[in-house]
């Protein structure tokens, strides 16, 4: 009834329809079976797999891809909030599906939301050295994490930090190891090696096979602080500053700091060699400078150090040369008269000739330990009690405030130092 008077054309219309797209359908199925025939031909190889190519490894990279990206933006919360949900290595290596290096950069950026999120009392110290340690995982020479890592995690602030001494020492631990296993992953160990047998600073600054070997120089520049001023470890410090004065793009201190580490750990005659070094590398130096370096090389080397360390007239005659060097460059150099640390030069001859004055009164106070079981407060003590003949003045002073260089025993680092003080006469 639906259909009414036209029930017998539609069926005619339905009929026709009907076998009009088979007729089509078997048109097409003749032209695809010929297409097939052609594309199995050797020639068409090529083509046919392009095309599965296309149709299955790309949506397959693409699914991957996503489901990696679903996986961390799922852990992004419990990364900021609850880190120690974290998965191991292994297992975010298997869900990341070849996307080590984008999985690394979101964990990068999750780990700056949970510093921020977790800054008051520094709690974010609990878990950044996991979370880094995976970042490297992921990515090998992915060094900025590990380079903020040496600079938030050794250091502590018992105003704040809430910490125990244990914490605090595995903190410091924690940092230490992820410098060494960037070291390991991002440098050169062949230019290491040989950097490490290299004791010419001419060389370390100058020849190509020993210049950057770590492709961030600052990784080794702040592990020469934290062995130093967290670990009191001046030998190793010296080490990794040894290795920051091959870097570009390491801070030049590093050669001062080198020298001063070489110092620290008892090697006084190779920091005086390296001072002298950093005085005649200096790019402004003058022909007076020049003439200073010679004079302090030659009046070394007529001594046997390890002797003449014990005679009062050598130290005299060492530190009657640094004063008449310093009156002259002042009397020729306005720039040095307002601020003698801008002369490089006379700064590191002035440093090596504190490093003869350190062996001079370290000498000594071996002696003086051997009798009193304690070494002396300073070396004012030393002249004051006729232990030491003669107490070395330094000829670098500030001016009105007339401080100048004290020698004193470091009861923190065990070792004999100096600083700027009042006169100590």
């Amino acid at each position: 009834p639906y259909f009414g008077k036209n029930k017998k054309s539609l069926y005619y219309r339905i009929f026709s329809d009907s076998f009009y797209q088979h007729s089509i359908a078997f048109s097409m199925s003749s032209s695809l079976k010929k297409i097939f025939k052609k594309i199995w031909k050797p020639i068409s190889l090529g083509i046919l797999s392009s095309v599965l190519l296309f149709v299955l490894y790309f949506p397959s990279v693409y699914f991957a891809n996503n489901m990696a990206y679903k996986y961390v933006t799922a852990i992004k919360y419990e990364k900021v909030e609850h880190p120690e949900f974290l998965f191991a290595s292994e297992q975010t290596r298997l869900f990341s599906f070849g996307a080590r290096e984008t999985i690394a950069d979101l964990y990068w950026i999750g780990l700056i939301q949970y510093i921020g999120g977790n800054v008051i009392q520094a709690d974010y110290k609990k878990y950044m050295a996991r979370i880094v340690d995976l970042i490297t995982d992921l990515s090998p020479k992915f060094s900025y994490p590990v380079e903020v890592s040496l600079i938030l995690l050794p250091d502590s602030n018992k105003l704040y930090e809430t910490y125990s001494d244990d914490e605090v020492n595995s903190q410091r631990k924690s940092a230490i190891n992820l410098g060494e296993k960037m070291m390991s992953q991002s440098c050169d160990q062949d230019k290491i090696k040989k950097i490490e047998q290299t004791s010419s600073l001419w060389d370390l600054l100058e020849k190509k096979e020993l210049r950057n070997p770590c492709s961030n120089g600052m990784i080794p520049y702040y592990m020469g602080y934290v062995y130093y001023f967290n670990e009191n470890n001046p030998a190793k410090s010296a080490e990794y500053y040894k290795i920051a004065t091959t870097q570009d793009d390491a801070p030049e201190f590093a050669r001062n700091m080198y020298a001063i580490m070489s110092g620290k750990w008892g090697e006084r005659q190779k920091s005086i060699a390296l001072f002298l070094s950093l005085a005649g590398n200096d790019k402004k130096e003058d022909s007076l400078c020049s003439d200073g370096i010679k004079q302090m090389r030659d009046i070394l080397g007529w001594w046997d150090f390890e002797s003449a360390v014990t005679n009062p007239s050598f130290i005299q005659a060492v530190n009657k040369l640094y004063g008449q060097i310093t009156k002259d460059t002042l009397k020729n150099d306005a720039n040095t008269k307002d601020n003698i640390m801008n002369n490089t030069c006379l700064s590191s001859i002035g440093k090596a000739t504190r490093e003869v004055n350190l062996a001079y009164i370290e000498h000594y106070d071996d002696i003086y330990f051997q009798q009193h079981q304690e070494h002396a407060r300073d070396a004012q003590d030393l002249l004051k009690n006729k232990w030491i003949p003669y107490l070395p003045k330094d000829f670098q002073q500030d001016g009105e405030d007339n401080l100048e260089v004290i020698y004193f025993h470091n009861q923190e680092t065990k070792a004999w130092d100096y600083k700027r003080g009042r006169d100590a006469k």
